[in-house]
């Protein structure tokens, strides 16, 4: 680890696991969790979440007013990208192969309700958009990596967690 430290891509998708301590602050995840690692409505950006009884949907309400570091509000919009761009194939997320083998398809309901169609009934979901499956689902925003590109992203991320980008080292 100490060879790559202070050249990790800051972008969840595009980076392994030797970047779970730092990235973490730049970003959140959709769903939150407690020190004890259960699921929290209270912590992250879904602040409620549903699974239907055949267990092939689940409907994600966000907070509402949450900002990125450049001041737009974080959508349902960016989640599905996220997600998306977490299921592409260039992505070393480690949960990517569980993600796209379930994900059937991701849909955008209003600015704050993601409703996610599962392949198979899968009880996990919630689970997999945490922290306590690693940092791969964290969310991003999506009209500013489309604006400047996964390059420039990498050079100079924003998220919605409680640190900002600085500089490389």
């Amino acid at each position: 680890m100490a060879a790559n430290f202070g050249r990790q891509i800051p972008v969840p998708r595009l980076d392994g696991a030797q970047a779970n301590d730092w990235i973490q602050l730049l970003y959140d995840h959709l769903v939150g969790t407690t020190e004890d690692l259960k699921l929290s409505g209270e912590k992250g950006l879904a602040n409620k979440w549903q699974m239907s009884p055949d267990g092939l949907t689940w409907t994600f309400y966000l907070r509402k007013g949450v900002k990125f570091h450049d001041g737009v509000e974080l959508t349902a919009k960016d989640v599905k990208f996220s997600i998306e761009e977490l299921m592409l194939p260039d992505s070393f997320a480690s949960n990517a192969r569980i993600i796209r083998g379930v994900v059937k398809n991701i849909e955008v309901r209003d600015p704050y309700t993601v409703v996610i169609q599962c392949k198979k009934s899968f009880l996990f979901l919630a689970h997999f958009l945490s922290d306590i499956e690693g940092m791969d689902t964290m969310i991003i925003p999506k009209d500013y990596y489309e604006r400047v590109g996964k390059d420039e992203f990498a050079k100079h991320p924003i998220g919605s967690g409680p640190y900002k980008w600085h500089s490389r080292c």
